[in-house]
């Protein structure tokens, strides 16, 4: 199945902050020949996780129906970093799926997709044996048979869909710097804020706690009162962290949905790239989850 690759939606150029590299990641790719190829033994681990991880949740036959993988992102130019992500979208050929998984004979392909996009998050953010890059896997919507990157590359055939060639242009990324770091500073200032009263709320409530299994009577009431005013200020610093990062990430989202891939240029993904670059996005994401988890919102 011919995949058509589009210059839209929300895949960007990943890496837009970091100084060009002099060639791509030597622990990924064989660099002796040009373009770089994917080494055997990564390409065979990228796949071959993927297959094992659904046949252990049951889900038979991934070899038939899963048709293709493609590697994007940073990780594929030359502004890549030893933490970068390798994203892998991959493509489902559904009627195949239904064949092979005869209990979801009577799903739709869109809840055939919603099921398995929920399944693989269990497995993205895993680093890629050997080395620090976070593996993580998307699957392709069955009404888009389509990849959205600046560079891709087709893992079950070896080639490149869309090869970048090195922009040494380091003037254009102190440019980004210049322009748009005050805005991303005061993003820093509001995080670092919150974040220092949550860590202060959490401490006080520890050191009530502690006191308040010591007490009894009358005491041990009003000690139970604070806790609760000193629980309510932790789930809203919490609350307001979480926010935060629905805010950067749906900005960065509408920005591509109207601009495409230009949008990797824009004042949102540049700032979504600062807070990446010094942090900020993991800790919020790993909050944003939490929250997400313990339904706090």
């Amino acid at each position: 199945m011919e995949i058509k690759v589009i210059n839209r939606k929300l895949k960007l150029l990943e890496g837009i902050l970091d100084f060009p590299q002099e060639h791509l990641d030597e622990v990924i790719w064989d660099i002796t020949i040009f373009p770089p190829k994917l080494k055997k033994e990564v390409k065979e681990y990228i796949i071959n996780k993927l297959f094992r991880f659904f046949e252990v949740n049951n889900i038979l036959y991934p070899r038939k129906w899963i048709k293709n993988m493609y590697l994007i992102g940073s990780i594929g130019t030359f502004q890549y970093k030893e933490t970068s992500d390798i994203d892998v979208n991959f493509l489902v050929d559904y009627k195949v799926f239904r064949e092979f998984n005869k209990v979801f004979i009577n799903y739709s392909d869109e809840e055939i997709h919603k099921y398995l996009i929920t399944l693989i998050a269990k497995i993205n953010g895993e680093n890629l044996r050997g080395t620090l890059h976070p593996l993580n896997y998307y699957l392709l919507p069955p009404d888009r048979i389509q990849v959205v990157s600046e560079v891709i590359y087709d893992i079950y055939n070896d080639v490149w869909i869309k090869f970048k060639i090195k922009d040494t242009d380091w003037k254009k990324v102190i440019s980004y710097y210049e322009k748009y770091f005050p805005i991303a500073l005061s993003w820093f200032q509001k995080i670092d804020l919150t974040f220092s009263e949550l860590k202060r709320d959490i401490k006080d409530f520890n050191d009530l706690y502690n006191y308040f299994k010591k007490l009894k009577g009358e005491k041990k009431l009003r000690i139970l009162d604070m806790l609760q005013k000193k629980k309510n200020e932790i789930l809203a610093d919490l609350r307001s962290l979480a926010k935060d990062y629905e805010i950067i990430r749906k900005e960065k989202k509408v920005k591509f949905e109207e601009m495409g891939e230009e949008a990797q240029y824009s004042l949102e993904n540049i700032l979504y790239k600062f807070l990446e670059k010094y942090n900020y996005l993991e800790v919020l994401r790993i909050i944003y989850n939490f929250v997400k988890k313990e339904e706090l919102l």
